[in-house]
């Protein structure tokens, strides 16, 4: 017969079970506290007031390539720079009331977010390219000449 965790106790337990135990609780609290906030106010397509937006950097030879996923995001909300090595990319949208219309219901909030990415290799920072399209803004991050890759012949003597 399979019994709960919660109904074992932990009297006759080892000392080390009964602190996973505690950390169990805290971890149900934590779960509780989110499933609670979710959609919360301030939530929108994922991206919650304090939360980041997804990234993924692939290197493609001659150049990285960055994706960001930022949902309802308009060109002018973004910024990206590139300083002291690190690739920065910021955004901010505010929740804007169309004037003459009051809020019924508010599941998307302002959101304000900075993420900066230390890249494997140098880049040229003149050559950066950045596109919005879609909700994701894709980034083309030319490696410096030194660090592409080169083939070289081999001949024979």
């Amino acid at each position: 017969m399979l019994t709960r965790w919660n109904d074992l106790g932990t009297i006759d337990l080892d000392p080390g079970f009964a602190a996973l135990n505690g950390l169990r609780q805290e971890m149900d609290r934590l779960f509780q506290r989110f499933e609670h906030d979710w959609p919360g106010e301030g939530s929108s397509f994922g991206l919650a007031a304090d939360s980041q937006p997804t990234v993924y950097i692939r290197d493609a030879g001659d150049d990285l390539q960055v994706s960001a996923e930022v949902p309802g995001f308009k060109p002018e909300d973004l910024h990206v720079s590139f300083e002291g090595g690190s690739l920065i990319i910021r955004g901010e949208r505010s929740d804007e009331v169309p004037e003459g219309y009051s809020v019924h219901r508010k599941e998307r909030g302002m959101v304000r977010f900075a993420r900066a990415f230390t890249l494997p290799s140098r880049i040229d920072p003149d050559k950066i390219e950045a596109s919005l399209r879609d909700g994701v803004l894709e980034l083309r991050v030319p490696k410096a000449a030194e660090e592409r890759a080169r083939t070289i012949s081999v001949k024979s003597v």
